[in-house]
């Protein structure tokens, strides 16, 4: 996780909203898991795009999968609060886990998340 390219790529959509979505995908198809965390959080929030819950689901399981912290740490929360993501997603056992994976990895987001769930 690089937070500088992740803010990068959010600027970028504020600058060029109509071409960034295509270059956040093209650099997903690169592997790129930033562009793929910043395309989920956009899908999800649609600042800059059409709100799109499968396609936010898509790609924060992409990355989380991948092993990005803030993406495993957010996909945790909309797991663990539903969040508008298809039916029977709420999971509390399931969100627990996924998010312990972030907070063992140092992430405090998700060590204060985990704190506040017990």
């Amino acid at each position: 996780m690089d937070n500088s390219k992740i803010e990068k790529y959010e600027y970028l959509l504020e600058l060029e909203e109509s071409k960034a979505i295509q270059t956040l995908l093209n650099l997903v198809k690169q592997g790129d898991m930033d562009a793929a965390y910043v395309l989920g959080i956009e899908y999800y929030d649609g600042d800059y795009t059409d709100v799109n819950r499968e396609q936010s689901f898509y790609f924060l399981e992409l990355a989380y999968k991948a092993g990005h912290l803030r993406a495993t740490h957010d996909f945790g929360c909309f797991i663990y609060y539903g969040f508008g993501f298809p039916d029977n997603i709420q999971n509390t056992e399931k969100a627990r886990s996924i998010i312990t994976k972030s907070a063992n990895k140092g992430y405090e987001p998700s060590i204060k998340f985990l704190e506040s769930m017990y």
